[in-house]
């Protein structure tokens, strides 16, 4: 979601829960300290880094982007641009990224009635995008199961929409207030979401049967305002999770505990785990804000709950 209308929603959200006290969440062994690798992008909502360890960002930058930086020092080079309120990403079986638009306060709120949003395609390497989906409610978040289903979230309404294989859209698939951030476990049973503008808390939906919702984790009651935003998982089922509101980054784990990562991560928005040994590595994660910062968390995969 774009800065100002995230910051009047979140002001909004504040105002019906109490104010945090003091931070709760316990701080991870391994805690990371946090480096800007890059500033000055305009207002960052997702990032997701490929297979040869080259991080893609959307932007508000250039009527909404899509950017795409090889390595730490490269210019940043825009795939897309011209993009009306850019979304969530993530990769497709072919590698093109499918990236989310239309995310905004005004069509979130609109588009369970009247849904607005879509995704596209767009192939990695030259930048060409083609229509994906339409019919959204916000694609604020998108996740992607290894069958080809893919998810979209509608952080300032009520439900997730579901995009099959055949790319038939429904609505309001899964009813999760305030969804954001998504993640589908390593068995694909279940779709991990964050909520924003509830009490900080992430759900998990039952794929097969989605009127089946629990609570898989509940930030304690001094974080509740915290607004947990994007998500990312690795391969072992920790869900690593930016609480936009605070500035951190929590991991939970496949039990739902959590512990903070990071903090002084401004307006944090989405979290992306790096691949490979070169350029963005695999034990790093790294994270994007409303302030057009990337950041670089060393070794930040190997956080760990306190014993």
């Amino acid at each position: 979601m774009r800065r100002g209308g995230h910051i009047a929603a979140l002001a909004c959200a504040l105002a019906l829960v109490a104010a945090p006290a003091a931070h709760a969440l316990p701080d991870c062994e391994n805690a990371s300290t946090p480096r800007d690798i890059l500033t000055g992008q305009g207002t960052l909502e997702s990032a997701i880094i490929d297979g040869r360890g080259h991080l893609y960002f959307t932007s508000s930058a250039a009527g909404g982007s899509l950017i795409k930086l090889r390595h730490e020092g490269a210019e940043p080079r825009p795939l897309v641009t011209g993009v009306a309120s850019p979304g969530g990403l993530a990769f497709d079986d072919s590698g093109d990224l499918l990236m989310g638009y239309g995310d905004s306060i005004l069509g979130g709120t609109t588009g369970t009635l009247d849904p607005q949003a879509g995704l596209l395609q767009i192939n990695r390497r030259t930048g060409e995008s083609e229509l994906y989906a339409d019919g959204l409610a916000m694609a604020n978040g998108v996740a992607r199961a290894d069958d080809g289903t893919v998810f979209a979230s509608d952080d300032v309404g009520i439900g997730i929409d579901r995009i099959a294989p055949d790319g038939t859209v429904e609505n309001v698939w899964a009813e999760v207030i305030s969804s954001n951030g998504m993640a589908v476990s390593p068995n694909q049973k279940w779709l991990y979401v964050a909520q924003t503008f509830q009490p900080a808390a992430v759900k998990r939906v039952l794929i097969d049967d989605p009127a089946q919702i629990e609570n898989f984790f509940t930030a304690p009651p001094e974080d509740i305002a915290a607004g947990p935003d994007g998500m990312v998982r690795d391969r072992r089922g920790n869900i690593f999770v930016v609480a936009n509101a605070y500035g951190e980054l929590w991991r939970i784990d496949r039990k739902g505990i959590g512990c903070t990562v990071a903090s002084g991560l401004g307006m944090a928005s989405a979290v992306a785990i790096g691949h490979g040994n070169r350029n963005f590595k695999r034990r790093n994660l790294y994270v994007v804000d409303f302030d057009g910062r990337v950041i670089e968390l060393a070794n930040g995969t190997r956080a760990r709950p306190a014993a």
